[in-house]
């Protein structure tokens, strides 16, 4: 079976719903990009003669698969390549982390569609996992940023008891402190509902504490009397 009838036949084994991007001897440029994407040092794609990447729509790290010569003889090599934003989950890929098959020419499609299923899908996941979570770490480390630096100022802008010399400023001050916060935290925006699932998840991993400690994490403590209960003051 040629690399493109293996490739298709592949994609459409896969979990989900992937396509094909045949690449028959690509030209030193396109070699290079492609190389460039590959989530893990591989050599010049010069040297092979033809490539396939497959990608699938709701995941940004996809496949590449290329006929190579393996000690066994002639097969494929499945690599995982970054289709959108590559540095980014370039930098999340673990020292030794399997990110590649072999597989040898004779193996049927389904098999090895099975494998990249079982070992490479749920890899790609994780390396999404960490960079969401690096989204999250920043967005936050700069929306305190913001607010440290109100309040390293606000001080000036109150008298002894806390007042407010002009509550104009103030209130201004506050406003453009909570935009700042926010204007960051709106980069979450995209990643929200997959770190609400990243947090169940690893949430469904921990160990159980004392009893009851669940009940008193997923319940919301009651506020003390005379607290409000819709935001904190500025």
């Amino acid at each position: 079976m040629n690399l493109n009838s293996y490739s298709t036949a592949l994609a459409a084994k896969l979990p989900g719903t992937w396509r094909v991007e045949h690449h028959q001897n690509p030209d030193p440029d396109m070699a290079d990009l492609i190389s460039l994407l590959v989530l893990r040092p591989t050599p010049q794609f010069a040297d092979f003669q033809n490539a396939a990447v497959l990608h699938n729509l709701a995941r940004p790290i996809g496949l590449l698969v290329t006929e190579e010569q393996h000690p066994t003889g002639p097969g494929y090599t499945i690599r995982s390549i970054a289709l959108t934003e590559g540095n980014s989950y370039m930098e999340h890929v673990n020292e030794g982390e399997a990110l590649e098959l072999h597989v040898p020419g004779d193996r049927e499609p389904a098999s090895a569609a099975a494998d990249i299923a079982r070992d490479l899908l749920p890899r790609h996941d994780q390396i999404r996992a960490r960079q969401r979570l690096t989204v999250l770490e920043r967005a936050l480390g700069q929306a305190q940023a913001a607010v440290d630096h109100w309040d390293s100022i606000s001080d000036s802008l109150s008298d002894e008891q806390g007042w407010p010399l002009d509550e104009k400023l103030y209130g201004d001050g506050v406003v453009r402190r909570d935009a700042a916060a926010l204007r960051h935290l709106q980069d979450v925006l995209p990643y929200a509902e997959a770190l609400l699932r990243d947090g169940r998840a690893a949430q469904a991993n921990l160990s159980p504490g004392p009893a009851g400690c669940w009940a008193s994490w997923r319940t919301p403590s009651r506020a003390p009397a005379g607290s409000s209960t819709n935001g904190t003051t500025p």
